[in-house]
């Protein structure tokens, strides 16, 4: 299994949130990741740092899933998604309930 890199512990994606950032680091979907949490909301971004010096996030796919540490093992949109070239992968512990309504949310 695959460990990636946490960047932050709790930040929040268009004012959602606590997600925790990981940082890709060409992930191929080869492998399952190493991740603790059960089910939730997971972003694919591009973070990138303002001249504020805040980050941003561009936001490529927004997906849901009931666990985590399999999902990402060839994901149906894993090409389209490694296309984009994204750098973070943000996720949020949630039941199924608010997974639907996040996953709306945010893809609008």
């Amino acid at each position: 299994m695959e460990k990636l890199k946490i960047l932050v512990e709790s930040t929040k994606i268009d004012n959602y949130g606590p997600f925790k950032l990981y940082e890709l680091n060409n992930f191929d979907f080869e492998e399952n990741l190493d991740l603790q949490e059960d089910g939730g909301i997971y972003v694919f971004t591009t973070r990138s740092k303002n001249k504020d010096g805040k980050y941003n996030h561009n936001i490529h796919y927004v997906g849901k899933t009931i666990d985590f540490s399999n999902r990402f093992y060839h994901h149906h949109k894993a090409e389209e998604i490694k296309e984009v070239n994204p750098n973070c992968l943000a996720i949020y512990a949630c039941d199924e309930t608010e997974q639907d309504r996040l996953e709306i949310d945010l893809i609008q």
